[in-house]
């Protein structure tokens, strides 16, 4: 009988896109860190007829968005590498009226597969505080690339 995969299982470590090194990126403590991918497609018809002729691939558009628990430490919060220390979701994600940065993140949800996402940028950040809950933090995202590695 094949199982399913449970939880979280994963890793995900995301770098600024001028950054070269993967191994000082921190995990970020993601809850979650869904993406998806749509390929517009396009039908070719000839005048005349109601039906399709052919298909033609449109343009890809990978969106996607992360969340994480906020923790009081600012170390805690850095999760994007690069710099001297590293940069947190709101540094990262325009809030702070500095240029959105370009990052890469790599999405490895079990050992013999990752995603490699280019050109990634944060957008639309937001503080979930609820009180007795925990205080999260989440941001959208879209890519301009994505790139697949299985190893098996």
């Amino acid at each position: 009988m094949v199982s399913t995969l449970m939880g979280w299982q994963g890793e995900v470590r995301i770098k600024l896109q001028n950054h070269t090194i993967w191994t000082n990126a921190t995990d970020p403590y993601l809850l979650s860190a869904p993406f998806d991918t749509d390929v517009a497609m396009e039908h070719i018809y000839v005048i005349g007829t109601k039906t399709a002729i052919d298909t033609k691939d449109g343009v890809m558009e990978i969106t996607g968005s992360i969340e994480r628990p906020y923790f009081e430490s600012i170390e805690r919060n850095r999760i994007v590498a690069g710099g001297d220390s590293g940069y947190t979701l709101p540094e990262v994600s325009g809030v702070y009226g500095i240029n959105i940065s370009k990052c890469t993140m790599l999405v490895k949800p079990v050992d013999n597969q990752t995603f490699v996402l280019h050109d990634v940028r944060f957008h639309s950040y937001s503080s979930g505080l609820a009180q007795g809950e925990s205080t999260t933090e989440s941001c959208d995202f879209t890519a301009t690339n994505i790139s697949t590695k299985d190893i098996y």
